[in-house]
């Protein structure tokens, strides 16, 4: 099956959201580590790095990457925090261009704090050989390979062994679709039912492929796996992100739903939720198509009605249905409005009142029975 090379032309529009959402990700990430008490390292891995650029010259990860490193300058130095990178390309010319355009890139001043680690090997040698060495480290993975076939069911294992990583990897999920039959897909996503695929709307393959990534993680493991898709003419392909830690759930839900605040998973409009008047009076109203906001909104009433619940709890349910906390005070206000429920202050539904040790504040929000 033939494979792109996205650095020989244009990044298109598509790519260029993907991209984005890695460097405004990287963004939240890093400052979250600069300024730990207790952590004073932190490893990059950009484990499909390309040329660096594309065709005209537009930065891809890498240099993304050190743009973002490069803004926090004053920070990095001010804490002696080092930042590690590790930039791997397996083809022999995207290498060579990607160290010619990233080489010298790093402000002389920093010098002493970031150090770039090149490598020209086959992903799975350092992902097996190199990477269980930063297990215990803080780490985020970017995983950008160009088809389907390198994150395997073991990769996916293999990174809910690792304690404080973050990472997002990009899936051709089109393909999947088309050549899920062939013995080569078979081999690398074992147990994958392409019944699931056909029977989906082709729109949804990429929330497809999340479920089988989700079902291939232990039932104990504290991994949460999210999805954006990613919509290029007839193509469907898509972002994968996955964190053990809340706040790196938030971060990127904030992220995903300020790219398409219609619903925050694709760059189109994947509910077709443009084309729901749920809000128009009509002869069955319990058979009004709700969109994908409509919808949580009406589960969280539920969940809040069913019995007392804590902030949270609410927080939890909030990230666990993809969404984000402004959602949620919607429902909560509303029903507070409607004396449904009650509690004082303010709702307090965000990280940092519900997990931040120096600033919680755990609330109870009572039903009126």
């Amino acid at each position: 099956m033939p494979i792109d090379d996205l650095n020989r032309k244009a990044f298109t529009e598509e790519t260029i959201t993907k991209l984005d959402i890695f460097e405004e990700y990287l963004e939240t990430w890093l400052p979250t580590f600069i300024n730990h008490n207790y952590i004073k390292e932190a490893n990059v891995f950009d484990l499909f790095a390309g040329s660096g650029t594309d065709s005209e010259g537009n930065p891809g990860s890498p240099l993304r990457i050190i743009k973002v490193i490069e803004s926090y300058k004053d920070q990095i130095i001010d804490k002696n925090f080092i930042i590690k990178l590790y930039f791997n390309e397996i083809n022999k010319r995207k290498f060579e261009n990607l160290k010619k355009c990233t080489y010298g890139k790093i402000d002389e001043i920093l010098k002493d704090y970031i150090n770039i680690n090149y490598y020209n090997e086959d992903f799975k040698n350092i992902f097996f050989d190199k990477i269980p060495f930063f297990k215990d480290k803080a780490n985020l993975m970017i995983l950008d390979q160009n088809g389907i076939k390198q994150i395997t069911p073991k990769v996916l294992l293999m990174l809910d062994e690792f304690s404080t990583t973050d990472f997002i990897f990009f899936i051709s999920s089109s393909f999947l679709n088309r050549f899920g039959n062939s013995n080569e897909f078979k081999r690398y996503l074992p147990n994958m039912d392409i019944s699931k695929l056909r029977e989906s709307e082709y729109t949804d393959i990429h929330r497809v492929i999340l479920e089988y990534y989700k079902e291939i993680l232990l039932k104990n493991s504290n991994i949460k796996l999210y999805s954006f898709s990613l919509k290029k003419g007839s193509n469907i392909y898509g972002i994968i992100f996955g964190s053990k830690h809340p706040f790196g759930v938030d971060k990127f839900l904030r992220i995903a739903w300020k790219k398409n605040e219609l619903n925050g998973e694709a760059n189109f409009d994947i509910d077709k939720d443009r084309f729901k008047h749920s809000n128009q009076l009509v002869l069955f109203p319990w058979m009004q198509n709700l969109t994908k906001i409509e919808n949580f909104e009406k589960e969280l009433g539920e969940f809040l009605l069913e019995e007392d619940r804590t902030n949270k709890e609410v927080y939890d349910f909030t990230l666990e249905h993809g969404h984000i906390p402004r959602h949620a005070h919607i429902v909560v206000k509303k029903l507070k409005i409607e004396n449904k429920m009650i509690y004082s202050g303010r709702c307090c539904i965000s990280y940092d009142k519900c997990y931040n040790h120096n600033n919680r504040e755990i609330k109870i929000f009572r039903r009126v029975l």
